[in-house]
């Protein structure tokens, strides 16, 4: 698990860099705009852009991809504690994470293959450097890649976070029914009536038919519910623009 969060955080950390070091380049671009390009850089800011923007983008689906494992193991630890020690051991979650980051800078990377910069005359800036030059066939790998990549595997990350929402909803919730049971059984009176049990029993069965998350359960899925919301309020637009 703490493997898991310290590679998120590298991994955003990343992003964070690379969309700081877009914003520069697009002030730079705004630099020879405003200046009717009496300032000009040797290489067209469109091709630095086009790059960071492709491994930004690998960047952050392999983001999106560790943070639905992240959630994934947590549901596991709290459904079936057993499992989750015998299946995911710190080999598997190296393993995982780095198929995750390969097919991520292996999206950005092809997205790059079509591409070239070779120099050529530049009329804005009347010389010559370098600028991108896109092949025909990029357009349709563009599509798969941003199909699958910015539309399918946020809804899916979507679905999952839901359904591990309502997998950590139910399992607190027996637990607490059963530790209510529990402080129930040993708290009755030794020398009690039969009566008096048969009746307990049955208030026992009403009561923890409509019990309640509470303490550590009830935080554990907050915590979850809020991460899914923020999750799924933030990778929206992506869905949205299909």
């Amino acid at each position: 698990m703490i493997m898991s969060l310290v590679s998120l955080a590298v991994f955003d950390l990343l992003f964070l860099i690379s969309a700081c070091i877009n914003t520069t380049i697009v002030m730079l671009h705004c630099v020879e705009e405003l200046s009717n390009f009496k300032v000009w850089l040797p290489n067209d800011p469109v091709v630095a852009f086009s790059v960071f923007t492709s491994l930004g983008s690998g960047l952050y689906a392999n983001s999106m991809l560790v943070t639905t494992f992240i959630t994934v193991i947590r549901c596991l630890a709290v459904a079936h504690p057993s499992k989750y020690r015998n299946l995911l051991s710190w080999q598997t979650t190296v393993k995982i994470i780095s198929m995750f980051t390969v097919l991520s800078l292996t999206s950005s990377i092809l997205l790059l293959v079509f591409v070239e910069i070779p120099p050529k005359f530049d009329s804005n800036a009347n010389t010559i450097r370098r600028s991108l030059l896109v092949f025909p066939e990029r357009t349709l790998m563009k599509d798969i890649i941003y199909g699958t990549r910015d539309v399918f595997l946020p809804l899916a990350s979507q679905i999952i976070f839901g359904i591990c929402v309502v997998i950590m909803a139910r399992y607190p919730r027996s637990a607490s029914q059963f530790r209510l049971k529990l402080s129930k059984s040993l708290s009755k009176n030794d020398n009690s009536v039969i009566k008096d049990d048969v009746r307990d029993k049955k208030a026992l069965t009403d009561e923890s038919h409509s019990a309640n998350l509470f303490g550590k359960e009830l935080q554990a899925v907050q915590q979850m519910l809020l991460i899914a919301v923020v999750y799924s309020l933030c990778n929206m637009p992506k869905v949205v623009s299909i």
